[in-house]
């Protein structure tokens, strides 16, 4: 009994770990202004530093 092995397939062109990193700091940036406009920012509750 034993188990299947099927490896993944994959595309033949190279992998850019950094093709989307300017898409996700464009988005973050959007958020990050529509939540100071509407003034939800979060803060985390605990106790305050010295």
């Amino acid at each position: 009994m034993g188990t299947a092995f099927n490896p993944a397939k994959t595309s033949p062109a190279s992998w850019d770990a950094f093709s989307d990193v300017d898409a996700f700091i464009d988005a973050v940036l959007a958020e990050l202004a529509a939540m100071a406009a509407d003034s939800t920012w979060r803060t985390r509750s605990g106790p305050k530093s010295p």
